[in-house]
């Protein structure tokens, strides 16, 4: 028998349910009265969902170099792009 760190059912399956239980943190917190403070909570949660996404079923947990260094830039623009939003809007 295939212990669980090698079993991809088991792993996928632990992941579904780790995003099935965030997206109920998200849906909690969204009933929550805590105003401004609630989107920083939403997107504490949505960092994690998209963290468990992109390293178990994009397979970046075991890639190397060149598509880590891809992915890492595109989060990069993607955060200056955000920056550049807010900046804009906030003036």
């Amino acid at each position: 028998m295939a212990d669980d760190s090698t079993n991809p059912v088991a792993n996928y399956t632990r992941v579904y349910l780790a995003l099935l239980v965030l997206t109920a943190v998200t849906v909690w917190v969204g009933t929550l009265n805590l105003g401004d403070m609630a989107i920083f909570g939403a997107l504490i949660v949505a960092l994690i969902k998209g963290w468990l996404v992109a390293s178990e079923f994009m397979h970046l947990r075991h890639e190397r170099g060149y598509v880590l260094t891809l992915f890492a830039g595109s989060l990069a623009m993607l955060a200056v792009l955000f920056l550049l939003t807010a900046a804009d809007v906030t003036t």
